[in-house]
């Protein structure tokens, strides 16, 4: 009798001591959503928005960049392209100029400049004196890629004698959903608010990249794959602590860190999504198709461009972890874009072959990939630049070129 009020006390000290560990976890995590919304990216000072090509890098800038944990120096010229040092581009060169446009691959995310397949390639051909600029810039895809060099060409008045185009395979989807021309002054905009309808699709988890520019991201998932509002009480508790617990967020990305690995990358749905249409079926019924045949119709517009400035067109493609893991040689990606340069004409770089081959595809994805991530590290790169200088060692031997 006399132990009940001590108990009793006892037991509402630890409710009342788990009541305030709850109130601080919440108030961190709401201090957390709060830091990220308000301080969205740390590379907000280098990617800004473009009023004709949607989104660019801002000129002449020197920054430390993070991607995940690793910390890079992003530094850009005077054209707002990642270059070894910031320095004024001259518009009319002395000597045969390369100009290179892709997307995140292409900017060289996670890499330092000279790592990167475009600095390698800087190397390699300033010893033949030619010089190498890049103009790719993350989530950009073939209509970007027509309209900035346009810019370039006309209004910049920038002079080059060939183009290399880096075509990714999210750009498939970029071209299906994001990107549109608008106005009379044919700038590229954001177009996912009018193709959610059309594509049976609305706001969930998965990322569409080009729409990720400048402030607001988009987000879309088939309806198909939502999970339903009457799915099990713990998962919906789980996902709404997801993004309100310090406690749950941290042991996510611990979790994220400590499992994570390339081969099993591109089966998380945001990027089975945007990935892998080459090789399901359904993902290509919803916007591979149409992406491909966009895709087509916007390098025709840069092909006919360039023909009107005597600059010479390349195209190379290269696969994601998804098809490395189904060793995938003849994807769709590759087989479209080999006809189409066949029948217009212009050189085609498959580097398909330097990543699906011999070696076991888990053993590739964990030397060339970052852990976690579906992009090239600094060996991944080299790889790459390996299979394009080949490319143009051959054909300067051709042309009896040293």
């Amino acid at each position: 009798m006399v132990n009940r009020p001590r108990s009793k006390r006892s037991f509402l000290a630890v409710l009342l001591f788990l009541f305030e560990l709850v109130f601080l976890d919440l108030c961190a995590g709401s201090l957390y959503r709060f830091y990220n919304s308000r301080f969205p990216a740390r590379e907000s000072k280098v990617q800004i928005k473009s009023p004709v090509f949607h989104h660019t890098l801002a000129p002449l800038k020197d920054e430390v960049q993070f991607w995940g944990t690793t910390r890079t120096k992003l530094i850009t010229n005077s054209l707002g392209m990642r270059d070894k040092e910031r320095r004024i581009v001259e518009l009319k060169p002395g000597r045969y100029r390369v100009v290179i446009i892709g997307d995140s691959f292409t900017e060289g995310v996670g890499v330092e400049y000279e790592e990167s397949f475009a600095g390698l390639l800087d190397g390699f051909f300033s010893k033949r004196n030619i010089e190498v600029l890049n103009a790719g810039v993350s989530s950009y895809s073939p209509l970007t890629y027509y309209r900035k060099v346009k810019y370039l060409l006309e209004d910049a008045g920038l002079e080059m004698h060939e183009l290399l185009v880096m075509i990714d395979v999210s750009d498939i989807q970029d071209e299906a959903l994001c990107y549109r021309l608008r106005g009379e002054d044919q700038h590229v905009e954001s177009n996912l608010d009018a193709c959610l309808e059309r594509y049976g699709l609305r706001k969930g988890k998965l990322y569409c990249g080009g729409c990720s520019f400048p402030e607001a991201r988009r987000l879309i998932t088939p309806e198909t794959r939502e999970i339903p509002a009457n799915g099990a009480l713990w998962s919906r508790l789980w996902g709404k602590l997801e993004f309100r617990s310090i406690t749950v967020i941290a042991f996510n990305k611990l979790l994220d860190y400590w499992l994570a690995q390339p081969h099993n990358v591109a089966a998380e749905p945001e990027q089975q999504f945007r990935g892998r249409w080459p090789n399901d079926p359904e993902i290509f019924g919803v916007y591979g198709e149409e992406g491909l045949r966009r895709a087509g119709e916007h390098m025709k517009m840069l092909l006919a461009l360039l023909q009107r400035h005597s600059v010479k067109l390349t195209i190379a493609v290269y696969p994601w972890p998804y098809q490395i893991a189904e060793r995938d040689l003849d994807s769709l990606q590759v087989e479209f874009w080999r006809t189409w340069t066949a029948a217009n004409q212009v050189d085609f770089i498959d580097c398909f072959p330097s990543f699906i081959n011999q070696t076991a595809p888990q053993k590739i994805l964990e030397q060339y990939y970052f852990k976690g991530d579906v992009h090239w590290n600094s060996k991944g790169h080299r790889v790459v630049a390996d299979a394009l200088s080949a490319h143009y060692q051959s054909r300067m031997r051709q042309h009896h070129i040293q």
